[in-house]
C-alpha cells in the first residue's frame, strides 16, 4: 500500500489531480519571495478529490493530538517518491495540548503536500511510470533547464499558506502507526517526523483571539 504524506487521512481516501501543469503567471512575485532573481516557477494545481469534507468536529474527534502551536520554521522539500508533488516539512512550536499526550515534544514536525522542488527531482519520480513525463510536458527541457526550474505543488481545495509571525494554528494529527515506517516509503527525508495530518490540509487551521478556528472548507470562523 502506498500513501502520499501530503495527504494521509483517517476519514477519507484522497486523490490528487496534478494534470494541470502550467507556467505561473506570476513568476516574478514567487522569485521576489525567494529573493532570487529570474527563478522560474511551474505551477502544480492540484486537487484533493475527498470522499467527503470533515468538519472541525470530526477531525477533532478523529484525531489522536490535537495542539495549539506556531509556525517555526520549512525544514526541507522533496519529490514525493510516488507522486513527484512537492512535500515539505515543518516544524511548529506547541503552545497547548488540547487533545492527547504531545509527550516530550516542545515543538513537532509534521509533513504537508507543498512547497517546490527542481524540475530535475521532480523528473526522476516520473520517469518510473511510462508515459507520465511525456504527458506533463517536462520531457523538453535539458539537464541543466531542469536543475534551474522549480516545480511548486498548490493544492486549491486546502491551500497551506503558512505565518511564522505568531499566527496561531489547531493542528490535528494523528499517530504514524507501528506496522508503517515512513523512512521505507520515503527515505530520510522524513526521519525526524512526529505525526501526521489527520485530513491533509484542512488539518492545519487558522486560530483566531477569540479561540475560533477558521474552515477552509466552509469559508468561516467555528
Amino acid at each position: 500500500m502506498t500513501f502520499s504524506l501530503g495527504a494521509c487521512s483517517k476519514l477519507s481516501t484522497v486523490e490528487k489531480d496534478t494534470t494541470r501543469l502550467q507556467e505561473s503567471s506570476n513568476v516574478n512575485n514567487i522569485a521576489s519571495q525567494d529573493n532570487s532573481v529570474g527563478e522560474t516557477v511551474l505551477i502544480i494545481h492540484g486537487t484533493a478529490s475527498m470522499a467527503y469534507i470533515p468538519s472541525i468536529e470530526e477531525m477533532y474527534e478523529h484525531a489522536d493530538l490535537v495542539v495549539i502551536a506556531t509556525f517555526t520554521e520549512d525544514l526541507r522539500t522533496f519529490a514525493d517518491p510516488y507522486t513527484g508533488d512537492p512535500t515539505t516539512i515543518a516544524s511548529f512550536n506547541i503552545l497547548e495540548v488540547v487533545k492527547g499526550d504531545a509527550g516530550r515534544y516542545a515543538s513537532i514536525i509534521i509533513p504537508y503536500g507543498g512547497g517546490r522542488v527542481t524540475v530535475e527531482e521532480y523528473r526522476n519520480v516520473l520517469i518510473k511510470s511510462p508515459g507520465r513525463l511525456e504527458k506533463s510536458g517536462l520531457d523538453k527541457y535539458s539537464e541543466e533547464e531542469a536543475k534551474n526550474l522549480y516545480v511548486e505543488y498548490v493544492d486549491m481545495d486546502a491551500p497551506i499558506h503558512l505565518e511564522s509571525n505568531g499566527q496561531k494554528y489547531m493542528l490535528f494529527l494523528v499517530e504514524i502507526p507501528p506496522a508503517i515506517s515512513l523512512t521505507e516509503h520515503f527515505g530520510p527525508a522524513v526521519s525526524d517526523v512526529n505525526y501526521l495530518l489527520n485530513s491533509g490540509g484542512y488539518s492545519i487551521a487558522k486560530l483566531n483571539d477569540n479561540g475560533q478556528v477558521y474552515s477552509v472548507f466552509y469559508d468561516r470562523w467555528e
